[in-house]
């Protein structure tokens, strides 16, 4: 069984996602659910995403930062079969970020002007395996992200995570009539003193077909979960202030996704997060996410 963007069993996920966190912690590798790509073939996708906020949220308790900060990723992830049951997948994570009247970080700043930091985020590698594939797909997965290339501690300023993570986890999905669902489920091993993470993302899809042949959308809902299961002495500087990719980050979300198809190959997907059952050390303000996705 072969999951394709042009099949029933889409499931553009990290688009990742999207939402109320920045973008690196939502998994992006999970993007093609439990079902694996055919022997060369894949797909790739350019994805955009923005959040700006000034409002966080530290124990679920909403919390003014005093300063504006800005997040904006542009990811490259693509996907190819080596074989009929192995998938490797990559993620290519840039980032800018950025404060303004950042009062609250440094006490005595003497300016107002924005400050800005742009480099690479924590880059992916994974390979999934196809373990069962009798009607429900079930599948393993190994991943690793390597450290942020950018970080200024005196500002809390950093484009993503600054360690090693080492992801496996199990997938699992199913098609339906006219829709799909997919889960998954996982452990952040995580170097450099930081805490590890347990991750849930769930996600179901429905098929619209529209009159135009080569014209069909999938909507889809997402629930993703990240719960830190160990506690880490990772010291994170004035990111407790910018809540730019803090070690204590956790939350409980609902999102949606919306993927168009506009010809044979090429999709156009939409993605938010917002109205979060908890989060810990996140921003507290929907993100938006957009981009463009080619299959072969």
């Amino acid at each position: 069984m072969r999951l394709t963007l042009s099949t029933i069993k889409c499931s553009v996920l990290r688009t990742a996602l999207l939402f109320c966190l920045p973008f690196f912690l939502i998994p992006q590798l999970a993007q093609a659910g439990a079902w694996n790509q055919e022997k060369g073939s894949g797909f790739t996708q350019l994805q955009f995403n923005i959040l700006n906020y000034q409002y966080g949220a530290i124990s679920n308790e909403r919390t003014d930062l005093g300063l504006l900060v800005r997040d904006i990723t542009l990811n490259y992830y693509v996907e190819y079969g080596l074989t009929n049951s192995i998938t490797l997948i990559g993620s290519l994570p840039f980032k800018s970020v950025g404060i303004q009247d950042y009062a609250l970080v440094i006490p005595d700043p003497g300016t107002s002007s924005p400050e800005n930091l742009a480099g690479f985020s924590n880059i992916d590698l994974a390979a999934k395996i196809k373990i069962y594939d009798g009607g429900p797909v079930i599948s393993a997965q190994m991943g690793v992200a390597a450290p942020a290339t950018a970080i200024n501690d005196e500002y809390g300023l950093r484009t993503g995570i600054d360690a090693w993570t080492f992801t496996p986890k199990i997938l699992a999905g199913v098609g339906l009539k006219r829709g799909y669902l997919t889960a998954e489920t996982g452990i952040q091993f995580r170097t450099n003193n930081y805490g590890h993470n347990f991750l849930f993302n769930f996600e179901g899809g429905y098929l619209k077909d529209w009159k135009h042949p080569k014209h069909k959308t999938y909507f889809s809902g997402v629930f993703s979960v990240l719960v830190q299961v160990s506690d880490g002495s990772y010291f994170d500087d004035n990111t407790a202030t910018t809540l730019l990719y803090h070690d204590d980050a956790a939350w409980i979300l609902p999102g949606l996704k919306i993927n168009h198809g506009i010809g044979e190959n090429i999709w156009l997907t939409f993605g938010a997060y917002g109205a979060a059952l908890y989060i810990n050390y996140g921003a507290s303000f929907p993100s938006i996410n957009f981009g463009v996705a080619y299959e072969w």
